[in-house]
């Protein structure tokens, strides 16, 4: 049984820390972290909107993933994939990408489009795939293709299933993808109708699956959903868009389309490998939270920005008051229990070094140390951090500890400012719910810190 604890939280650049190495059991995101654009729509929000900085930064500061579909040309996306990759690795981040060009793309609907024919559809994965080069990454391939399989005729189902599993192989031709085919939402088909239609899309030689992408159902609806699905596939594991669930589903009885610009929603739980389950890969922003789903409720083109409809989506987050990451939600039959035998989790050291550059403070790496009430180090116990610069988040990942209960974030090419390591959570196996600590520590760069 896993129960939630503690977790730190590392303060520091804005520069993206770590590797994206794929754990041993496959999980790329595990140990991996994860990209914060300094570019994005709500980072230059709050960048024009300094009296909102607040609300905008809980979107700007926190990892989504980039989407690339048929308005790259496919002989312009192997060239767009490849910068992107760029980008993200040299920052030291897990690039996690969306595929979304199947020929009859959302069935008409707001986002319709996709590729002509099958054969261009396999030219464009083909030219992804190779922008994808020898990078580790996650892609997750054509949300809503599966469970919206009804609305073709069956000689198209047959042919849309048969270019997912050819996808599937050929982005497993390059070394370092994960492939999770979209499989929908607890809400839509059953799990054993999803389940079949995974099987007949290859997801045998996928790493998983993924769950609610652009959707807006809670966490523990979409895990016990999950957990069904992946029952009758083998046990595969899954990721969940968490981007705009953070108050579930919309309440509105009224509502002929839920699922579309849903009124009153607020961000959910940040990326994370932290999940409490082995089977739930990660918790991610797949759908980039302030993008519209289309012409609904007075909304604007599928995946432009929406100004309005993003600041609520922020200003309603549960975890706002605070400014800190949501609670795990436990999942279903696996309550959160308080062991007395368990040990406890402590964070008692955290150590600062610098490496690299004529005066050798290029890089900044931060080392963080959990041992139990004995004194003897923890391992296994995965440390969630919050990346910050003179306060401001630009980065979550997570890593697990050695045998020497020590976790190192390499932050590279860090900038001036002032750094300090706080403590937000641990979580692992067996471990007690404990009150964080907090490290007295601080290091400076070209700054004073308070």
């Amino acid at each position: 049984m896993l129960r939630t604890v503690l977790v730190a939280a590392l303060i520091a650049t804005a520069t993206v820390p770590g590797t994206a190495a794929a754990a041993a059991d496959g999980n790329v995101f595990a140990g991996a972290s994860y990209y914060v654009d300094p570019d994005a729509d709500a980072a230059r929000e709050a960048a024009s909107d300094p009296a909102n900085a607040t609300t905008w930064n809980r979107i700007a500061d926190h990892a989504q993933a980039d989407w690339f579909g048929d308005w790259y040309a496919t002989s312009d996306v192997t060239a767009v994939v490849s910068e992107r990759v760029q980008t993200i690795t040299a920052a030291g981040a897990l690039p996690v990408f969306v595929a979304y060009a199947i020929p009859q793309r959302d069935c008409g609907g707001y986002s319709s489009g996709g590729t002509n024919t099958p054969a261009d559809y396999q030219a464009w994965v083909d030219a992804f795939a190779t922008g994808l080069g020898s990078s580790a990454a996650a892609v997750v391939l054509e949300p809503d293709a599966l469970a919206g399989l009804d609305c073709l005729n069956s000689t198209d189902q047959r042919t849309r299933l048969d270019l997912l599993r050819w996808a599937v192989d050929r982005l497993n031709a390059q070394p370092g993808v994960a492939v999770y085919l979209d499989a929908g939402n607890s809400h839509w088909k059953p799990a054993s109708t999803m389940a079949q239609r995974l099987t007949d899309a290859g997801v045998a030689a996928a790493r998983g699956f993924s769950l609610n992408v652009s959707n807006f159902h809670t966490t523990t609806d979409e895990t016990a959903y999950g957990l069904a699905v992946s029952d009758a596939i083998g046990g595969k594991p899954f990721v969940i868009d968490t981007s705009r669930n953070g108050l579930g589903p919309s309440t509105d009885p009224d509502d002929p389309e839920p699922w579309c610009n849903a009124s009153g929603r607020a961000l959910g739980t940040p990326a994370t490998a932290a999940t409490g389950d082995a089977r739930v890969d990660a918790y991610f922003w797949i759908k980039r939270p302030g993008e519209s789903d289309g012409t609904c409720k007075g909304g604007p083109a599928a995946g432009s920005w929406w100004r309005d409809y993003a600041f609520g989506l922020a200003d309603r987050a549960p975890w706002a008051t605070t400014e800190e990451p949501p609670a795990e939600e436990p999942v279903a039959d696996e309550p959160v229990v308080s062991d007395p035998a368990a040990p406890t989790a402590n964070v008692s050291a955290v150590a600062y070094a610098t490496s690299g550059g004529k005066h050798n403070d290029r890089h900044l790496s931060v080392t963080i140390e959990v041992r139990d009430d004995a004194g003897a180090p923890l391992a296994d116990v995965s440390v969630w951090s919050d990346v910050l610069r003179d306060d401001a988040v630009s980065l979550r990942s997570t890593a697990v500890t050695g045998a020497d209960g020590r976790v190192t974030v390499t932050l590279k090419n860090h900038g001036r400012g002032c750094y300090t390591t706080d403590v937000t959570a641990l979580q692992a196996a067996g471990l007690d719910v404990q009150d964080p600590t907090e490290p007295a520590n601080s290091y400076a760069k070209g700054a004073t810190c308070p």
